[in-house]
């Protein structure tokens, strides 16, 4: 945290934020690759768009540098729709610094207050499948993702990364790093699921991880 007074990070500050984006952060990553894998060899379609839109952008071959990142807009949805159905950090804990009231949705028009101080847990699993707030919440639909259909959607519908000042601090490290694997990934190699494993249970814990984990099926191109 920064120093009160001077409001900047020591040494020591800065090393633990480096540590904890590359220790914490990087089983995240792993897992949500995992998930993206298992989606994109099961939604063969969605892989193809991916596929030919990371060769229009970053060519059949070399570097993928940060300007083309910003241009793979298909696969940023896929990896957005990938993070809506299965957010790998899943709830969080928090303290509410300031009583909240809000409409009882079993009594309306009553309302609920939860008093400051009180520990609430924000299950953003539920909040990405609700119906409320996503339409087939169950089907795998990147264009959920796309300008119009975003349009008008509250902010705090879609949390992968958590919100508001306690957000996750290497999101942009994390969904970079993921768009350039899997760029160099579906310039060579196509994603399948073998026979049997076109489902995977979840297994919850302090991250959502795939149960015994993802078998895919890779083909040369």
């Amino acid at each position: 945290m920064p120093d009160k007074e001077s409001q900047s990070l020591s040494e020591s500050d800065i090393i633990d934020e480096v540590q904890s984006m590359f220790s914490a952060g990087q089983g995240t990553i792993s897992k949500t690759m995992s998930w993206f894998s298992y989606l994109l060899a099961k939604n063969q379609d969605w892989q193809e768009k991916c596929r030919a839109e990371v060769t229009e952008v970053c060519g059949s071959d070399g570097e993928i540098l940060s300007d083309d990142i910003l241009k793979l807009k298909i696969l940023s949805r896929c990896l957005k729709e990938t993070l809506r159905l299965y957010p790998v950090g899943s709830f969080v804990g928090r303290v509410l610094t300031s009583d909240m009231t809000f409409k009882n949705p079993y009594h309306p028009p009553q309302t609920i207050t939860l008093d400051k101080g009180t520990s609430v847990a924000i299950h953003f699993y539920a909040l990405h499948h609700h119906p409320d707030f996503w339409e087939s919440p169950e089907v795998f639909d990147p264009d959920r993702f796309t300008p119009e259909r975003s349009k008008g959607r509250s902010p705090f519908a879609y949390l992968p990364f958590s919100g508001g000042s306690r957000n996750c601090l290497g999101q942009n490290f994390a969904f970079n790093q993921i768009k350039v694997t899997f760029g160099h990934i579906l310039r060579r190699f196509r994603l399948r699921l073998p026979p049997g494993k076109e489902n995977i249970k979840m297994e919850p814990g302090i991250t959502l991880a795939p149960h015994n984990g993802v078998f895919v099926k890779v083909e040369k191109i």
